[in-house]
């Protein structure tokens, strides 16, 4: 006897392939629709690529330019709390 119908654990493989081929194609597409909506332009991959490496360039510019202006700013309190301490002392305490 022999059985012309494939096997009910390779129709599941073949079956759970073909979804796993959708899967992927439609998280491509849902991936190139967003950033098409972010104002990528999706026909060229290395452009998409140079883009997103500017930003991320720009976005650790701006940390690092952030974190000097925090510690730029401490200085300067530290500075005035020194000269108001200076300046009150000298008043306490004439030549």
């Amino acid at each position: 006897m022999t059985d012309s119908a494939t096997s009910p654990a390779k129709q599941d493989s073949e079956s759970q392939s073909a979804w796993e081929k959708r899967v992927a194609r439609l998280q491509s597409q849902t991936v190139l629709d967003t950033l098409e909506t972010l104002g990528f332009d999706t026909d060229d991959r290395n452009e998409i690529q140079k883009d997103i490496i500017f930003l991320r360039k720009l976005r650790t510019a701006n940390e690092a330019t952030n974190a000097k202006l925090v510690a730029s700013a401490i200085g300067l309190v530290f500075t005035l709390i020194g000269a108001f301490i200076t300046l009150a002392a000298q008043s306490f305490w004439p030549k």
